[in-house]
């Protein structure tokens, strides 16, 4: 677990200053999607009870396929509220605990960044495309 934690709280910093450079401050108000990953449906089942349990209001587990034959579970479940990088790290050490737990694997976390000019969050640039969810993750999260 010791590797999984350090990996995602590294991850948490460069996608804080991403954040940063987004706009994002302690008072903005984001939904924080972080994902698990599972080898069983059970354990994914488990997490995602124990995730609700714990106060998480949007919770969603469903399967996954790794490879053309491997068939895992996701599970994802997103927090509202304002964030520091603090608070990102602290939540992130409790999930993985909990993730830990299950026999499941907290995979990291990311958010839309608020909208710009009026814009829905998510919604695309000038009519363009959206970005895709794999190019978002290279950037430190889901952002335009």
């Amino acid at each position: 677990m010791s590797d999984d934690l350090e990996g995602n709280l590294a991850r948490n910093e460069a996608m804080w200053s991403v954040w940063l450079n987004e706009g994002v401050t302690e008072s903005t108000p984001l939904d924080v999607d972080f994902h698990f990953y599972a080898t069983s449906e059970a354990a994914a089942n488990a997490l995602a009870r124990a995730l609700r349990d714990s106060g998480v209001d949007k919770v969603e587990a469903h399967t996954t396929r790794t490879l053309w034959i491997f068939k895992g579970w996701t599970v994802e479940a997103t927090e509202h509220g304002t964030w520091s990088l603090e608070k990102l790290q602290q939540q992130t050490r409790v999930f993985c605990r909990l993730a830990a737990s299950h026999r499941c694997r907290l995979e990291g976390c990311g958010a839309m960044m608020p909208g710009r000019n009026g814009a829905e969050p998510g919604a695309p640039p000038n009519g363009g495309p959206t970005e895709s969810i794999a190019d978002s993750a290279a950037s430190g999260g889901r952002h335009r």
